[in-house]
């Protein structure tokens, strides 16, 4: 069985819905996390990456959508939570587990 697994950091609402100007570089986090996933559990793991820096909101849930996805995480900072949880409500819509990221979770871990 091949574990499917999407990664996505969440767009960042912008008026005209386009979230291309927030980002000017790549999301490494996520690719390096996808990477190192596909390293560990080689074929066992179908993983996509969607960036939310290039796409808004309805692109990254169509994405789940089309991908049914076993496992979605989220990588969102406090400007763009409130779009990871329209991602995470979309994929738990579709029956996938949800892992939500923010690097705020490391300062205050309890």
């Amino acid at each position: 069985m091949t574990l499917k697994v999407l990664l996505a950091n969440a767009p960042n609402l912008t008026a005209n819905r386009n979230a291309s100007n927030y980002a000017c570089y790549p999301h490494i986090g996520i690719i390096q996390l996808a990477t190192a996933t596909r390293e560990a559990l080689g074929d066992r793991v179908d993983i996509r990456v969607v960036d939310g820096g290039i796409s808004n909101t309805e692109t990254v849930q169509q994405a789940v959508r089309a991908f049914a996805p076993d496992v979605v995480g989220v990588s969102a900072l406090t400007p763009t939570y409130s779009e990871a949880l329209k991602i995470a409500d979309t994929a738990k819509a579709c029956g996938a587990k949800v892992v939500l990221a923010t690097t705020t979770q490391s300062f205050f871990p309890r």
